[in-house]
């Protein structure tokens, strides 16, 4: 007897699965299980037992009844349905008197009979199908929607899109409305807004169903995770999610994305900056804006460049061909070809004669052109940007570390600025350009629409 349940076990080896512990194997017209040194470790009593597959779980039959055995052979389902299908590790469907319901290890009813169709999503949900409608619990038995749906799909692992005849809405996975069925597209921005089209115009909701655009736009664009460009008879408009309000509306020609606080207008070719809220920060006025500091940008304004505060408060007058964004607290002007040095303050503390200047810290080596020889003058700087100190050497070696020369001081306070070119706007041709931030010099002529 043991030589042929050996031989059996063998058998089931040969096609087991990896990791299978337990074989079925047949003794006097019964089944029970072998371990893989041929031991019976569960009595023959079963009409028949399938193969461990889901989970480890194998269907078996016992007295006419289906139920199901774990991989350490426990009984888990007890055999007392007409059929079963294994749904997920902790749920099954099962036949009872010829229809179909679904229960949970313990016997507890997720889903009761009259169903006719079934999809599990993400482990969480199941949606079911009822009087050819479309309804949703949860793996608990928690109704999140009645079945009242021609369709419904699980956008995100977050979201219900639902379908009655041809128009759609959309569920929070709690069953919160969060839009009736009213649309004919449906976008999720975030788990705060809701883009949907209705009768051709665009509108937005958010999370608890609150309508905070309404449907009157042909268009909308996200610009950044606070700003959303609206489109309405070539008239642009501009949402803030911020301040949860439309901030301006047809008045300008254009938006671009500046900071997290700020937003570039645009009108006639001219840029300005709003606010998050829609208070003007400075006028559309410039042919270009930088960042500076925090509280102060650079501008060029009708080809010259100066530093301005909100409300175009002057920091350093129009007089440059360009101004670098700031190192630590010195920044390089450029007049004429030739470079010097300004403070955060706005002060000029190096007058522009150099050919070439190079900040490291809070010292500064300027390099001057005579005919005959190269001059190095070396700058030092306090905390405050005030010039300390300045050495002239007309002799000099220099010595070159290799690796990547990298900025100290300010973080980013522009989308636009990278570690060392900048993006620009040219007003001239109405597009983007990429220019060195040490010298100014363009790297890529204006040839785009748009940076993001």
């Amino acid at each position: 007897m043991r030589k042929s349940i050996l031989f059996i076990a063998f058998l089931f080896l040969a096609y087991s699965v990896p990791g299978q512990k337990l074989f079925p194997v047949r003794i006097d017209k019964k089944w029970g299980l072998i371990n893989v040194e041929g031991d019976l470790v569960k009595q023959p009593k079963y009409q028949a037992i399938g193969e461990f597959e889901s989970f480890g779980y194998a269907l078996m039959q016992r007295n006419g009844g289906v139920g199901l055995l774990n991989k350490n052979g426990k009984e888990i389902v007890p055999p007392k349905y007409r059929d079963l299908k294994v749904l997920d590790s902790l749920v099954v469907a099962v036949m009872d008197h010829g229809e179909w319901m679904v229960v949970n290890l313990d016997g507890e009813v997720i889903l009761d009979k009259g169903y006719t169709r079934l999809h599990l999503w993400g482990r969480k949900y199941l949606a079911f199908m009822k009087n050819g409608l479309w309804g949703i619990v949860d793996i608990n038995g928690k109704e999140i929607a009645a079945p009242e749906y021609d369709e419904v799909s699980f956008e995100d692992n977050r979201f219900f899109l639902t379908v009655k005849g041809k128009l759609l809405g959309l569920l929070s996975d709690s069953g919160q409305e969060i839009l009736p069925n009213i649309a004919s597209e449906i976008k999720i921005e975030n788990d705060h807004l809701f883009f949907f089209r209705e009768n051709n115009f665009w509108g937005a909701v958010d999370e608890r169903g609150n309508r905070i655009i309404e449907a009157r736009f042909d268009a909308w664009r996200p610009l950044t995770d606070q700003y959303i460009k609206l489109v309405s008879d070539t008239k642009l408009s501009l949402y803030s999610l911020g301040c949860e309000r439309i901030i301006s509306e047809g008045k300008y020609d254009d938006f671009y994305p500046f900071s997290e606080k700020y937003i570039i207008i645009k009108a006639n070719r001219r840029l300005g900056l709003l606010d998050w809220c829609g208070q003007t920060v400075l006028l559309p006025k410039y042919f270009e804006i930088q960042a500076f500091d925090s509280e102060s940008f650079r501008v060029n304004h009708e080809g010259l460049w100066g530093v301005v505060k909100k409300h175009d408060e002057p920091v350093i007058h129009f007089s440059y061909d360009y101004i670098s964004p700031l190192n630590g607290n010195i920044s390089l002007v450029k007049k004429n070809d030739l470079f010097g040095l300004a403070n955060k303050s706005g002060k000029e503390i190096v007058a522009p004669r150099f050919k070439k200047i190079e900040i490291n810290g809070r010292k500064a080596k300027a390099y001057l052109t005579d005919s005959r020889k190269d001059q190095l003058e070396v700058f030092a700087f306090d905390n405050q940007g005030e010039l300390v100190s300045a050495d002239g050497f007309e002799i000099h070696f220099q010595v070159q570390v290799k690796g990547k020369n990298r900025q100290t001081g300010n973080k980013k306070e522009t989308f636009y600025q990278l570690e060392q070119f900048e993006w620009f706007y040219s007003p001239e041709s109405d597009r983007w350009g990429l220019r060195k931030i040490e010298d100014g010099t363009i790297q890529i002529q204006p040839t785009f629409q748009y940076v993001q």
